[in-house]
């Protein structure tokens, strides 16, 4: 992952909450104190401190199946003091720690650590298509000693390259727009998967992200246009042209302003997280209708239709699509405005309650 492994596991303790001393320090610490002794061939995930058993006096083997080899120790520190302590049992940690002594379990635990950096709120796309492409595409740019921000950069490059080719004349550079848009889409879950992996998340490179997947979006459609310009269509498919054209920026504005007031973080997964905790709380059937039309607005499902509608060759249909999207959330926003600020309101605080529970772990010693 790009790190040392004690590097990493000091980094993990410190987001669980718990305090890393040095193996010839257990003496100093109160013998009741609780102590994880973690090898420099194993890495930790941050939940193994909440998931160990503080407060029982025994001293216990953890193991977890994905690491087999990798030998944890746990229990008082005065007990772990003594050098070779009884081991009273063995408590599991599934997932919670990987073994590093060969290649292999290197390969398996870059793997494993990875595919635990998806986020629940991704979709099917995300999930079968896009995710493994990240996955890829992390792994080995860490391996180069790459950080989030850079893949960030690279992002932005392809969105670049996409918006170029989309105002270029002729269906095979379209064609070719549309794959580029797509793989901008799935190489935007990179620089999350190495900043979760690697414990390096920032407010910045959160507003970063942000800041790059819209000037993308942005920046295509203004391609689009131009492209579509070139093919000297009628009167009304300029109109609803300049409709999308300008719709697009107002809807981004709106939404990023509400996810700003009423959201957390800021990113764009927060306005279909809304929208369906709306649905499910209203039980109307016009939000449960935009319940299913936002989620061709997610990132994932827009890119995948646009570069399949690229591969068509006709620009009309993009504008066309666009507009139809625009009008569809602006409405839903519009009449149901109530609805959904309620519903942000909710996912705040559900949000807020996660993040307490996860701080709220046993505070442990790790040596």
């Amino acid at each position: 992952m790009g790190l040392a492994a004690r590097e990493r596991n000091l980094r993990a303790a410190r987001k669980a909450g718990v305090e890393a001393v040095p193996v010839g320090g257990l003496r100093a610490l109160p013998p009741d104190t609780p102590v994880l002794v973690v090898p420099s061939d194993v890495a930790i995930e941050p939940g193994i401190a909440a998931a160990l058993p503080v407060g029982s006096p025994a001293v216990r083997a953890v193991r977890c199946p994905t690491a087999p080899g990798a030998m944890l120790v746990f229990g008082p520190a005065g007990a772990l003091a003594q050098g070779e302590p009884a081991v009273g049992g063995v408590f599991v940690a599934p997932g919670l720690a990987w073994g590093l002594a060969t290649p292999e379990d290197r390969a398996e635990a870059a793997r494993g650590l990875l595919r635990a950096t998806q986020k629940p709120t991704d979709g099917v796309v995300s999930r079968h298509l896009n995710r493994p492409l990240s996955r890829f595409v992390s792994r080995h740019l860490l391996r180069l000693g790459l950080r989030a921000n850079h893949a960030t950069a690279m992002a932005g490059l392809i969105g670049l390259g996409a918006a170029v080719l989309c105002a270029t004349p002729g269906p095979v550079a379209f064609a070719f727009a549309g794959l580029l848009f797509h793989l901008a889409s799935a190489w935007d879950g990179v620089d999350g998967e190495m900043a979760r992996v690697t414990f390096s998340s920032s407010a910045f490179g959160a507003w970063l992200d942000t800041a790059v997947d819209n000037a993308t979006y942005l920046l295509c459609l203004a391609g689009v246009l131009v492209g579509f310009a070139t093919e000297d269509p009628g009167p009304l498919a300029i109109g609803v042209a300049a409709l999308a054209g300008a719709g697009v920026p107002l809807l981004l504005g709106y939404l990023l302003r509400f996810v700003r007031r009423h959201g957390t973080g800021g990113s764009m997964v927060f306005i279909d997280r809304t929208v369906a905790r709306a649905a499910a709380d209203d039980g109307g059937a016009a939000l449960a209708v935009a319940r299913v039309a936002f989620l061709g607005l997610r990132r994932d499902v827009f890119a995948l239709v646009f570069a399949l509608l690229a591969l068509t060759g006709t620009r009309a249909v993009v504008p066309a699509a666009v507009l139809a999207g625009v009008v569809l959330a602006a409405l839903t926003f519009a009449v149901k405005h109530r609805a959904l600020v309620a519903a942000a309101h909710a996912l705040r605080a559900e949000d807020a309650r996660r993040a307490m529970r996860e701080q709220s772990g046993p505070v442990s010693r790790a040596a």
